[in-house]
């Protein structure tokens, strides 16, 4: 662990959220390769591959979520939720009316909604993104109006359910992850013990998990916050009874965390339906056997990872200092993007869709062809992530006000004394 005077332990915005100045870069770099595996999951790679991170990815965010909470944050819940809307939902619908403007003009401009409509301009990049096939339809009508316009994109945004959002599915997670720090907050201030904050959370998940087999769609996936809101309380009381985690030796943390990666992938191999984001657990103690021990596996992973900072100059060889520093770019590469996860979040879909256009006009790539090639949509994420990074740095430098921040003030030049006469 590491401790700084300032450092972003939110949600990737840069907004501290946290009192204490510590900064767990481990933690850091957790959230960063959760969201590039987000990203290569979304580009489908293998079958069970994608299985598999839609089954723990969820359960790994909201974990960390709870292993950064404060309780000094909740003293008053309204400040806290409405610090917490503002760094959350302001954001999400910022994000929404980017995306409106990113497909309008990729695809052929307004004609391609209100225009003739024959989705000639939709490259076949969006077949290969996760979302309900019902979404390609609209742009195959045919002057849909206003009215279609609102139904859209509007009407899904204020709805916040990721069954309608296919204009950005990631985009649900803002708003889920906004109801799970009501759901948590809310029952946090009556519990008194560790146990008894569990005990109400297990109670809220699995009244969660009945709600989604119902399968109705529910506003802000308030059911899935239900369901996953335990993980946040057990990232909070692990971080209580733990601090910053296990101090085991590399060697036995690394067997560790490949044994708990195996026994992950079993319960996953045994129920690949899962989808969490949608609330479809498929069987409830395998979803929860394999999450939660892939949840732990990732942590100790990202511990070792952050590990690999070593100083190039120790080596004793040129090649020895070249191999540091490939090594200390895999943890600064993840601490970039989690940094910023919550950028990458809101524009994921538009840097994955133009990149696969350029494959597609370029190289007259068939991207629908490459779907559930692990080593394609390994490609297609470094393309997407390439992307992303002048688009991280251009909202964080021109436009802090989509992240729910103001933008920074140039200090004022020192005052310079007038000459004596």
């Amino acid at each position: 662990m590491q401790t700084i005077e300032t450092k972003d332990l939110g949600t990737g915005d840069g907004t501290k959220l946290t009192a204490p100045k510590q900064y767990f870069e481990w933690m850091e770099t957790l959230r960063g390769l959760g969201v590039l595996l987000v990203l290569f999951g979304h580009l489908k790679p293998h079958p069970f591959l994608l299985s598999y991170l839609q089954s723990i990815m969820l359960a790994l965010f909201i974990f960390a979520a709870g292993f950064l909470f404060n309780a000094k944050n909740v003293s008053t819940s309204g400040v806290y939720l409405k610090k917490r809307f503002r760094i959350l939902i302001v954001p999400y619908f910022w994000f929404t009316v980017l995306t409106f403007v990113f497909w309008v003009v990729l695809f052929g401009g307004i004609s391609s909604l209100v225009g003739s409509g024959d989705g000639a301009a939709m490259p076949d990049a969006i077949g290969s993104v996760d979302m309900p096939k019902a979404a390609l339809a609209p742009g195959h009508q045919a002057k849909p109006g206003p009215l279609a316009l609102f139904l859209l994109f509007l009407l899904p945004a204020l709805y916040g359910n990721s069954k309608f959002m296919w204009y950005n599915l990631p985009l649900w997670f803002l708003p889920g992850i906004f109801m799970v720090d009501w759901i948590f907050t809310s029952v946090f201030r009556k519990c008194k013990t560790e146990r008894k904050l569990l005990t109400w959370l297990i109670v809220l998940s699995l009244l969660g998990y009945l709600i989604g087999r119902t399968h109705l769609p529910f506003p802000w996936n308030v059911d899935t916050a239900m369901m996953i809101a335990v993980y946040y309380g057990l990232g909070y009381i692990f971080r209580q009874r733990y601090g910053e985690g296990w101090h085991w030796p590399w060697p036995i943390k690394l067997l560790i965390a490949l044994a708990l990666l195996g026994v992950s992938f079993f319960f996953i191999w045994l129920n690949p339906d899962a989808h969490p984001s949608f609330n479809w657990l498929g069987n409830l103690f395998y979803y929860h056997a394999g999450a939660l021990s892939g949840v732990l596996a990732f942590m100790l992973f990202s511990q070792l990872l952050a590990k690999l900072h070593v100083p190039p100059e120790s080596a004793r060889t040129a090649p020895g200092r070249v191999v540091y520093k490939i090594l200390g770019a895999i943890p600064a590469l993840c601490n970039y993007f989690g940094r910023h996860s919550l950028i990458v979040i809101g524009v994921q879909v538009p840097a994955m869709s133009l990149f696969m256009t350029f494959n597609h006009l370029v190289f007259g790539m068939m991207v629908k062809e490459k779907i559930y090639s692990t080593g394609w949509a390994f490609y297609f994420m470094v393309g997407a992530s390439l992307l992303m990074v002048p688009m991280i740095y251009a909202i964080n430098r021109w436009a802090p006000w989509m992240l729910g921040r103001e933008k920074k003030k140039k200090a004022a030049p020192p005052a310079v004394d007038s000459p004596p006469r």
